[in-house]
C-alpha cells in the first residue's frame, strides 16, 4: 500500500468533487463520491495522512493544507476502524516540521480527533532503489511513511512557478529526506552529471516507489501564482472545493481542470499518464459529484516579469525547462530599482544557448547546469544548480560588485 502508483485494472478512474463550506461534510462527500474507503482500510491498518504543513503559514494563506479537512479525515479514518492514524510531514530544506507543527497550534487539534503526530524530519530514512527511474536511481524515504499501510495525501490547491500545480503526486516529495529532496529539485548538482530538467520527471521517479493510496486536494482556500518577494507567496482564492479519489494522476489532472488547466500542458502530469501511472484524460476519468464545470475557478499561474524594468540587466535566455528562468527573475524581483542600478551593468544567461551568438554587456554570469555547459569558456561567473538557490544567485550579484 503507496508503494509506487499502478494503474487499476478498471477502465476508468473515479474521482470525488465537492463543494461546500461546512469543511467536515463536504470532505466526507467528496471521499465518498470518490468510492469512500471501506476497500482501503481494515482493521489492521496504520494509516498516514500527509498534508501540505512544510512552511508556517496558515491555511488562510492558501499555501497549507485546512486544518479541518486533516481532521475530518481523521474521524473518517477512525469510522472505518483503523488500528492506528497518524499524521505526518516533513518541511521544506532546512525547517523542521515539529516546529511548524507548533507554529501553527495544530498538534493538539490533530491528537483530540485520534491521530498521533508524526515529525518526519526526526524520522528514520530508508534507501529505497526506483527501479524504472529516470533521473532517480534511489531515494531516501522517511520510514514512518514508507512502512504504513495506507497513505492518504492531502496537499492544497496551488499553481506552482516550476512544476504549473502543485498537487498530490508533488506533495509526495514531503516523504522524503532533505537530501533526496535536494537531488529532486537538482539543486547543487554537479554540472558533469548532466541530470537537467529534472524536477518533474524526479517527482514522477518518486511516484513509482512511494505514493497515495488516497489522494484529497485541499481547495477551500486555494493558492494563485507566485508574488516574488521574501514570503515568495501568491493570491489566496477561496473555493470551498474538496477533489478526492485513488488514482492521484487523475485526481491532479481533475484538480487542474478545475482551476482551468490543461492537465496535458503539466509535464509531470503528463509524464505520470505516459508512464502508464494513473489516467488523465477527460473519457478515462469518471467525475463524481459536483461537475467540473459547477465547480470551475481559473487560478493565475504567471510570474510578473519584475526582471524586465532593470535596464541596466540583460537576460538571454536558451533553451531549458522553466526551472532557471523563473528562479532567476524571482531572485532580481528582491531588488529595489536602486539596488538594481548598484549592480551596474550585467548580461544573465540562463539555458542552454548552443552556438547561440550573443551580446554581453558587462560583467556575465551564467545562471544554473545548462548554461554553464553550453558556454564552456567563455567568461563569466558560474553559478550551479537546477535551478540555483535564489540565494545563490544574489549573493554572486551581490559579491561580484564589490
Amino acid at each position: 500500500m503507496g508503494w509506487g502508483l499502478k494503474l487499476s485494472k478498471e477502465k476508468t478512474s473515479r474521482v470525488g468533487v465537492a463543494k461546500g463550506k461546512d469543511v467536515a461534510k463536504t470532505v466526507r462527500q467528496a471521499v465518498s463520491s470518490a468510492g469512500g474507503l471501506g476497500k482501503l482500510i481494515s482493521p489492521d491498518s496504520r494509516v498516514l495522512i500527509k498534508p501540505n504543513l512544510s512552511v508556517a503559514l496558515p491555511a488562510r494563506s492558501g499555501v497549507t493544507t485546512d486544518p479541518r479537512v486533516v481532521t475530518a479525515l481523521i474521524h473518517l479514518v477512525r469510522e472505518a476502524g483503523a488500528k492506528e492514524i497518524l499524521v505526518g510531514e516533513s518541511a521544506v530544506v532546512g525547517f523542521d516540521a515539529g516546529e511548524i507543527f507548533d507554529a501553527l497550534k495544530v498538534r493538539s487539534l490533530f491528537e483530540k480527533a485520534g491521530a498521533r503526530v508524526v515529525n518526519l524530519d526526526r524520522d528514520q530514512p530508508v534507501e529505497v532503489k526506483v527501479p524504472l527511474g529516470e533521473v532517480l536511481k534511489k531515494v531516501k524515504i522517511w520510514r514512518t511513511a514508507y512502512e504504513s499501510d495506507v497513505l492518504i495525501s492531502v496537499p492544497k490547491m496551488k499553481t506552482h512557478f516550476q512544476t504549473g500545480v502543485t498537487l498530490s503526486l508533488k506533495n509526495m516529495k514531503g516523504t522524503v529526506t532533505d537530501e533526496s529532496k535536494r537531488i529532486i529539485h537538482r539543486i547543487g548538482v554537479p554540472v558533469k552529471k548532466q541530470e537537467e530538467y529534472g524536477l518533474d520527471q524526479g517527482i514522477v521517479d518518486l511516484n513509482t516507489v512511494i505514493s497515495a493510496d488516497l489522494a484529497v486536494i485541499d481547495a477551500t482556500v486555494s493558492l494563485e501564482g507566485f508574488v516574488p518577494g521574501p514570503r515568495l507567496v501568491g493570491n489566496p482564492v477561496r473555493m470551498d472545493t474538496l477533489i478526492a479519489g485513488f488514482d492521484s494522476v487523475a485526481v491532479d489532472a481533475v484538480g487542474c481542470r478545475v482551476i482551468g488547466l490543461d492537465p496535458r500542458e503539466v509535464r509531470h502530469i503528463r509524464l505520470a499518464y505516459e508512464r502508464k501511472l494513473g489516467r488523465m484524460l477527460p473519457e478515462e476519468i469518471e467525475v463524481m459529484g459536483r461537475s467540473v464545470e459547477s465547480v470551475l475557478c481559473p487560478l493565475k499561474t504567471e510570474i510578473p516579469e519584475a526582471a524586465e524594468v532593470h535596464k541596466n540587466i540583460t537576460i538571454i535566455e536558451g533553451k531549458g525547462c522553466s526551472g532557471c528562468t523563473v528562479t532567476n527573475r524571482m531572485a532580481l524581483s528582491f531588488y529595489s530599482p536602486k539596488d538594481a542600478d548598484r549592480l551596474g551593468r550585467v548580461t544573465l544567461v540562463v539555458g542552454d544557448t548552443g552556438s547561440k551568438d550573443y551580446r554581453r554587456e558587462g560583467r556575465c554570469f551564467f545562471m544554473g547546469n545548462c548554461a554553464i555547459r553550453s558556454n564552456k569558456g567563455r567568461e563569466g561567473v558560474k553559478i550551479g544548480g537546477c535551478p540555483p538557490p535564489g540565494v545563490w544567485i544574489r549573493r554572486s550579484l551581490n559579491e561580484a560588485r564589490k
